[in-house]
């Protein structure tokens, strides 16, 4: 958790601000209740002494009892006599409350003001603070004594008007009693309440130092004196933010990430890549299931949409029908059933928004909404062919696709081009989007997880490489996507990567280096989310020659990362046996 200041903005007319109506005066009467009596060196009671101010006069006190009880004899028979109330001036509190918090802020921003009637008797007034003589300080203006005060230590302070009244041989007052509170309140969690599983309720409770308003994401959370909880549906997605703002207005914002428990197959993913088709030839299928045989991979990755847009099995999803997607390469169940006799898993890969079958379609009939445009309404980049996946229509399409895959017995979709194409985002438009691109790209993987989890299958989300450091140029966000799988798995692929990057020289000759660092990039941006990072590794020649030694090196570069899962890729579908053995 990161204790973050003013992750809530300052409330607005907190109880330092509070400095006009009348309902603040004092509903007992304009004046102070009458003082209680204490007893005097004779036994009898007395009224107590009031400091006045030197000077005021005939209104002071006579230190002589007997003198006291004369002044106080005439008072009563000049007012029995005349059949006049004793009776002073009139003092209204206007602000702030009379027992306040503030924080200093608050009280910089603070004026303590009293309305006196008649305002002559003003004339006659003493202010002090914490017994202090600031009368010279006050501004008088109107009838109205003002005060604003300096920089006070923490801690409670009083603050006291008098004015003399005739007749009467104690003065008028109205005092404060406030607090100058500058410590924020603090939030703690309950132990383990903030973490959960995908899918499943979660309750996070903890307790606020002092009685605090509450708020989780700015919207209000009742309390039960300090403790709190709050009850959500499954874990959040993302980070959500508990502040709390006590009774002076001082806050404390706290950023809570929902850490939520990994979900993991029976055996960690060692796998390698085949297509619809190389499934479909023997001379490529039977040394893959030999890799199987010999305990060398856990299981095996399948396309079921490949980067043409072509559906490689008998599908019958109908818009993939429709438009003549479907390249029946392989039997789905048939092939299922193969490799789960062979004791491995079978992970479905979904190309997604790279569909030029699906683009091609759309233009031709009249749903341009469903491609990726250029600013102008063109469609971009067409040779791509991308779609657009704020379309309701393609997030649909591709979601049937991994559904009907899970209900024939696919243990795990793994969506790959979940992303934008390369290119300034300003050379780009996507109808319909709301929220921003990288939001879009997660809400979608959100609706295919809800839509897989009755089948109890795996979700995987394919990265580029520079998602862990450049995210905003393919619209793939990690903590966001990790939020919504099961695992994430990033290319990366040592021939892909420039020189320098991660502080490798030469990434394509020292894989195993380039491996571990960026690995470790992805793993602490996903850390906390449930997902496990199961990268995309290299079994192919680019620049330099690829074989079982390189193999090696990039597993025992995920390994000093901390992952012991990966795929390989090899477009041919030729692997090097010998590294994933030795």
């Amino acid at each position: 958790m990161r204790d973050s200041d003013g992750v809530d903005p300052e409330p607005s007319g907190g109880p330092g601000h509070a400095t006009s109506g009348s309902a603040l005066a004092d509903p007992a009467g304009p004046d102070t209740a009458e003082l209680p009596a204490v007893e005097d060196s004779g036994g009898g009671p007395r009224r107590p002494e009031w400091p006045g101010r030197a000077g005021s006069g005939a209104l002071r006190f006579a230190r002589n009892r007997y003198v006291r009880v004369a002044a106080v004899a005439v008072v009563v028979g000049v007012a029995l006599g005349y059949g006049v109330r004793a009776a002073g001036p009139t003092l209204h509190a206007i602000g702030p409350p009379l027992d306040a918090h503030l924080s200093q802020d608050a009280v910089e921003d603070t004026v303590f003001r009293v309305q006196v009637e008649p305002a002559a008797a003003l004339d006659g007034a003493e202010l002090r603070l914490d017994s202090m003589d600031v009368t010279s300080d006050a501004r008088v203006v109107a009838g109205e004594i003002s005060y604003r005060p300096p920089e006070l230590q923490e801690g409670t302070h009083t603050l006291e008007l008098s004015v003399d009244r005739p007749f009467v041989p104690w003065p008028a007052t109205r005092s404060w009693n406030f607090t100058i509170d500058r410590t924020r309140p603090t939030i703690t969690f309950d132990g383990d309440s903030s973490r959960g599983r995908r899918g499943q309720p979660i309750r996070v409770e903890g307790e606020v130092s002092e009685p605090a308003r509450l708020t989780v994401d700015g919207q209000p959370v009742a309390t039960e004196g300090t403790r709190f909880a709050l009850p959500f549906d499954e874990p959040p997605t993302e980070t959500i933010v508990v502040s709390a703002v006590d009774r002076a207005g001082n806050v404390r914002g706290v950023e809570v990430p929902i850490a939520v428990e990994v979900r993991r197959p029976p055996e960690p993913v060692r796998s390698v890549h085949m297509s619809a088709a190389s499934w479909a030839v023997p001379g490529l299928r039977e040394p893959v299931l030999r890799l199987v045989d010999d305990g060398a991979i856990t299981a095996i990755q399948l396309d079921l949409k490949d980067e043409r847009g072509e559906i490689g099995y008998d599908s019958n999803v109908p818009l993939a029908k429709q438009m003549g997607a479907v390249r029946q390469h392989f039997n789905l169940d048939e092939a299922v059933e193969e490799i789960h006799g062979r004791g491995a898993r079978v992970i479905g890969r979904v190309v997604a928004f790279r569909d030029p079958v699906l683009a091609r379609h759309a233009l031709a009939n009249g749903h341009r909404n469903r491609v990726i445009q250029t600013p102008d309404g063109q469609q971009f980049a067409p040779n791509g062919g991308f779609t657009n996946f704020a379309d309701p229509a393609v997030r649909k399409y591709n979601i049937d696709v991994a559904e009907e895959a899970a209900a024939g017995g696919v243990d795990e979709i793994l969506y790959d081009y979940i992303r934008r194409p390369d290119g300034p985002l300003e050379t780009m438009a996507f109808p319909g989007l709301r929220g921003g691109a990288q939001a879009s790209v997660a809400s979608f993987l959100a609706e295919a997880r809800e839509t897989l989890e009755p089948h109890g299958t795996f979700l995987g989300a394919s990265l580029f490489g520079i998602a862990a450091s450049r995210p905003e140029e393919i619209a793939q966000n990690v903590e966001r996507i990790s939020a919504n799988v099961d695992y994430i798995a990033p290319l990366l692929y040592p021939s892909h990567w420039g020189r320098g990057e991660y502080d490798v020289p030469d990434p394509e000759r020292q894989p195993g280096r380039i491996v571990e660092r960026s690995a470790r990039d992805f793993i602490e941006q996903s850390e906390g989310s449930g997902a496990r990072v199961v990268p995309w590794l290299q079994d192919f020649t680019f620049k330099a020659p690829y074989g079982a030694d390189e193999i090696r090196a990039q597993i025992e570069g995920a390994r000093r990362a901390g992952i012991d899962e990966w795929i390989f890729w090899d477009p041919e579908v030729t692997y090097s046996t010998g590294g994933f053995t030795g």
